[in-house]
């Protein structure tokens, strides 16, 4: 089934025909699955009730059917999963601005659909491996009908699938706010890992061991979501007390440790696109936890008093420079998500990739721009762009379908990116310590090298060059901004990564994730 979407029959017809193969494929899983949830199980060789059906699941979890994005068949018509449409005929005009509608359409309801089933399954699959003993402990394993012990073969498998079942679990609900599918005493029996080394051939080992160094970071992205969202009063109460620092640098050491171990980590039995993956599931992390730095700045600058309200270059790298270094490391690792991105889409791997991935990468898009728009250096800057315009262009070229989130997600966010460039404010530091006069500019979107322009209005339309010219700074020899120059986009509440009621959801890609872009390119 999963093999049938990603895949194209050769000869006339071939899409129509792997459609075809799909949906019929699809009707049957369909139907295993409901046989599964009803306890249908028939009392012959083709069971269901098996540690295979729970690996199903979580394959279904990570690469979905086409029908996913379709109502059932005995739904009739449902006008909500066709964007197309319009529905407006004898009813209000919609209040609504038309970049949420597509931003709901496009990227959000997908993005939530996919969530709601994958959690669904975990459910199911953690049901069922309660019941087929697959947290127990390999010594407390019932004789069969014949006297003897499961085989090793099976007791591997049960222990690959509990582990496997902690990172599912774990990662889908700090992504949703939700809590844990599994019980403590479940949790608790996956540090439980005998030592069977000797019985497994070197492919096992190095899958045991990349799923070893998968769960040590979704343990660090389960305490970081205990730690600082525990509940919505006491984040606010950390990030007003100021707390949120001592935590961010309580993690620092343990992400550099996990990082270390991963370098040293050599399986010739995975591919690099298995350890690609892994990485993005490392930088998620790292992105996610210092990014509570920005979500503090933006609480800080919205109960600032006063007529200022600019994130300017004091603030930032003067009054908050600890907290700026941490949006350092969000951007940073931000980047290295979307630069393993087009890595992958050069390989060729990017559309067989699992559904994670596109959201990570999603949620990486977005808190880039939110991270750049505090303010950057000039080079950073364009670093940053450049990188997400390379993703953007992978994410496009590597499309599934026409109803895959890569490419909805792609084209919505190229969209905008252009106009996002033009708000950027350039504020010129002297050497003496004193503010040139702060102007706006765009990028020139014609220009191959990405050249800043002043807006329309100005003096004329002269290059930075000119602008350092005029003022007194250094000019550099491509033209562009000296490093001590710093850009930023106009202050906007709405650039707080979890929102400023502190949502707890660690997507990246709510309903209100990008009003601040929104609200900059109208």
């Amino acid at each position: 089934m999963v093999s049938s979407r990603h895949h194209v029959l050769p000869g006339p017809g071939g899409a129509s025909r792997a459609q075809w193969i799909h949906q019929r494929l699809w009707k049957h899983c369909e139907h295993l699955i409901q046989r599964i949830t009803f306890g249908q199980e028939k009392y012959c060789v083709a069971q269901s009730r098996t540690v295979g059906s729970i690996e199903s699941l979580l394959l279904i979890t990570e690469w979905h059917p086409r029908a996913l994005h379709f109502p059932p068949e005995n739904d009739g018509w449902d006008s909500a999963l066709a964007p197309s449409v319009d529905d407006t005929y004898g009813s209000a005009k919609r209040s609504e601005d038309t970049h949420l509608i597509r931003w709901r359409e496009e990227v959000f309801e997908p993005a939530k659909r996919s969530d709601r089933m994958s959690w669904m399954l975990l459910g199911l699959a953690t049901t069922l491996a309660h019941e087929l003993g697959v947290f127990d402990n390999p010594e407390e394993e019932e004789l069969d009908s014949d006297g003897l012990r499961p085989s090793s073969v099976l007791l591997t498998s049960k222990l690959r699938i509990r582990r496997l079942l902690f990172v599912y679990v774990n990662q889908l609900a700090s992504r949703l706010g939700c809590t844990s599918l599994l019980s403590q005493t479940a949790s608790q029996s996956i540090a439980y890992t005998p030592d069977r080394s000797e019985s497994l051939d070197n492919a096992e080992k190095d899958r045991q061991a990349l799923i070893t160094l998968w769960i040590e970071i979704t343990k660090l992205l389960k305490t970081a979501r205990e730690m600082f969202f525990p509940s919505k009063s006491f984040t606010r109460q950390l990030l007003k007390s100021g707390r949120y620092l001592n935590f961010l640098e309580h993690f620092q050491p343990l992400l550099a440790q996990w990082h270390t171990s991963f370098q040293k980590y050599h399986g010739d039995g995975l591919s690099q696109a298995c350890r690609q993956m892994l990485l993005i599931d490392y930088q998620y992390v790292r992105m996610y936890i210092n990014s509570v730095a920005i979500q503090a700045l933006v609480e800080r600058m919205s109960n600032r008093e006063g007529p200022d309200t600019e994130l300017d270059y004091d603030f930032l790298e003067v009054e908050n420079s600890q907290d700026y270094k941490y949006v350092q490391e969000v951007t940073d690792a931000s980047r290295q998500i979307l630069q393993t991105t087009v890595t992958l889409a050069e390989e060729g791997i990017l559309r067989y990739s699992p559904v994670r991935v596109f959201l990570r990468i999603t949620s990486a898009s977005v808190f880039l721009l939110k991270a750049i728009s505090l303010g950057a250096r000039n080079y950073d800057l364009q670093k940053s762009l450049g990188i997400l315009d390379q993703c953007i262009q992978a994410l496009r070229s590597s499309t599934l379908d026409d109803i895959h989130l890569s490419s909805r997600f792609g084209m919505l966010i190229d969209r905008h990116v252009k106009r996002f460039r033009r708000n950027f404010r350039v504020q010129s530091r002297l050497s003496t310590g004193l503010h040139a006069p702060e102007k706006s500019f765009q990028w020139n979107e014609s220009s191959s090298d990405g050249a800043l322009l002043s807006r329309p209005g100005d003096q004329s339309d002269m290059l930075v060059g000119q602008f350092n010219d005029i003022y007194g700074m250094p000019t550099q020899v491509d033209g562009s901004i000296p490093i001590d120059d710093w850009l930023a986009q106009p202050f906007d509440p709405s650039i707080a990564p979890f929102g400023m009621g502190t949502y707890q959801s660690a997507s990246g890609f709510e309903m209100d994730s990008l009003d601040f872009l929104w609200n900059m390119t109208r």
